[in-house]
């Protein structure tokens, strides 16, 4: 099964955006994490607003897992592939994090070399993940 999702920038990726264009630090979106806190629990079928100041993503319960691939969706968007195998995150899944590392670090950045952070974040109704099952999450990221 394959489920396609929007991801919002954390305030953590938006200041390292900031950082890469003036320090320079660069870094590279290529892990992800699944949690079970991205829902409303009165009604899990209706997903959370995104905590912007999450440094974690929320319930987390599996990960770090390497992204499968990146494809440009368009000039301004990437897509991130994160697939789970069968045995992978099963249970209630809500939330999904993309997490970057830092790759080089410039003069007066606020980051170490191989540092990791939530990058950004997405929250969706609660959905259950059996283990006879593979998913396939397509998280598409505008800048």
């Amino acid at each position: 099964m394959s489920l396609e999702l929007n991801a919002v920038l954390t305030n953590k990726g938006r200041i390292m955006l900031k950082e890469s264009l003036n320090k320079p630090t660069g870094f590279q979106i290529g892990y992800f994490d699944i949690g079970n806190a991205g829902h409303f629990v009165a009604n899990p079928t209706v997903a959370l607003t995104p905590d912007l100041s999450s440094l974690a993503t929320p319930g987390k319960f599996f990960g770090p897992k390497a992204i499968t691939s990146v494809t440009d969706f368009d000039e301004t968007t990437s897509t991130y592939t994160c697939y789970l195998s069968e045995t992978e995150a099963v249970g209630g899944i809500s939330s999904l994090g993309l997490i970057a590392t830092v790759t080089t670090v410039g003069a007066g950045s606020t980051m170490n070399l191989n540092d990791t952070f939530l990058m950004a974040l997405v929250t969706m109704g609660l959905r259950t993940k059996t283990g006879t099952e593979n998913l396939t999450f397509s998280i598409n990221l505008h800048l």
